[in-house]
């Protein structure tokens, strides 16, 4: 079976920084079930707008969120009164682990993507469709 492609929203200052190397985790309240590293398109929200980014990502790190903080906050990117807010009301803390990031061509914005690929951004995660990875010159 072809393995699946995440796809990750996530804001414009966390995209850079993935980008540039400085972010190596991603954290999330719910994140995907990952057995193991996959493949995944990094979408940059508003104003970007595109998908930015193509990278590895995985495993996914579990902990409460003090323990998580102590163990890669200094890989995430966020301040700790950033990350406390994001955490805040939460019994357990996530991060994924990024690896291999490659920039995508510039042309590929929400506009392209809709026309390409019928692509309906989403909220947090979603796995790529059949037609995307089409569109992306990405069929398995």
């Amino acid at each position: 079976m072809a393995q699946r492609v995440l796809v990750v929203s996530v804001r414009p200052r966390w995209v850079t920084e993935i980008v540039s190397g400085r972010k190596t985790v991603e954290l999330r309240r719910r994140p995907p079930r990952l057995d193991q590293p996959v493949v995944s398109l990094i979408y940059e929200t508003s104003p970007g707008c595109r998908l930015r980014a193509k990278c590895l990502m995985g495993p996914i790190v579990t902990n409460t969120p003090r323990s998580l903080w102590l163990q890669l906050g200094d890989r995430s990117g966020v301040t700790i009164n950033e990350y406390d807010a994001y955490f805040a009301g939460t019994l357990k803390a996530y991060a994924i682990e990024i690896q291999r990031v490659e920039e995508m061509p510039a042309h590929l914005s929400l506009e392209y993507l809709r026309q390409k690929a019928n692509f309906v951004v989403p909220q947090s995660w979603s796995w790529a469709t059949p037609r995307l990875l089409e569109a992306l010159g990405m069929c398995q």
